[in-house]
């Protein structure tokens, strides 16, 4: 068949995509899971953080996608569902995996969320064996003149902030400015886009209690062709990038974490439309 008519015949095929934790955030003594974020429908993505938008039954066998590469097959079995509290739903909703699962180390605190940041990323899951990244995202050294396309729509986000020099607890306005960034991640594609993540330096933030949004990972598009970056949120970090439902463009995962709130966030229809698995602790 040719691929054309391949993606033509997928597109519209249900398709459950997830990730494989190890152990999932906050439930360290649980072990590796699978947790069920998304579903391909003939209508677009959906998210499944709601218990009312479950598949009648989850698939058993999943492949690991990670960098455009499969890295095996993974077997899980649904241990069920029950809470007095429908709002644990996407927090606890878990699958177990049975026997060896591919792993791959982390650094950096890159995937840090309201718990201690795991050791081991957290990996892409697919009922189908679609692992290709068309675009073929790959991390890329900064370029000097990032910091200054960016900063004037970082600005427009991040707003007026604080900081705390002299007190942890005494908060005075913190007049930043363009040296104040710093760039925490970097990605290109085969058409020249790049994926860019920057915040104010977090070395410098000297209050007590928990980050604001700008000095945690700030995400923006920066399309070919010197057009405007386009903002793609605060608080994340990508987990990967394929094409996951075959229709030959590619989609990306982050990890999302903010106050009192972790999750995924899943960009499609060419990164302009997003779609959310959140789920909060208290």
């Amino acid at each position: 068949m040719q691929p054309a008519l391949l993606f033509a015949s997928l597109a519209g095929a249900s398709v459950l995509v997830g990730v494989l934790e190890q152990p999932p955030q906050c439930q360290e003594d649980r072990g590796r899971s699978v947790r069920v974020l998304f579903e391909r429908r003939p209508a677009g993505w959906f998210s499944l953080a709601d218990d009312k938008q479950e598949p009648a039954e989850f698939p058993s066998r999943w492949t690991v996608a990670f960098d455009g590469r499969n890295l095996g097959q993974i077997t899980t079995v649904d241990p069920g569902w029950s809470s007095d509290y429908m709002r644990t739903y996407p927090r606890d909703r878990l699958l177990n995996v049975m026997g060896e699962a591919s792993t791959v180390r982390t650094s950096d605190q890159l995937f840090e969320g309201w718990c201690a940041a795991p050791s081991l990323r957290p990996l892409v899951v697919v009922s189908r064996p679609n692992v290709v990244d068309p675009s073929n995202w790959k991390r890329v050294e900064p370029t000097k003149d990032t910091r200054d396309q960016l900063f004037d729509e970082f600005k427009k986000r991040a707003g007026h902030q604080v900081n705390c020099p002299a007190d942890p607890e005494k908060a005075v306005d913190f007049h930043y400015t363009v040296r104040h960034l710093v760039q925490l991640g970097n990605y290109s594609d085969l058409l020249g886009r790049r994926m860019v993540a920057v915040s104010l330096d977090p070395k410098l933030n000297k209050c007590d209690g928990p980050s604001e949004s700008a000095w945690r990972p700030n995400w923006f598009m920066l399309p070919e062709g010197g057009y405007p970056p386009v903002f793609l949120g605060a608080g994340l970090w990508l987990v990967d990038a394929g094409d996951y439902d075959a229709d030959g463009h590619s989609e990306a995962i982050f990890w999302f974490t903010g106050y009192n709130r972790d999750g995924y966030v899943l960009f499609t229809d060419d990164y302009a439309t997003r779609v959310e698995y959140l789920w909060s602790y208290q």
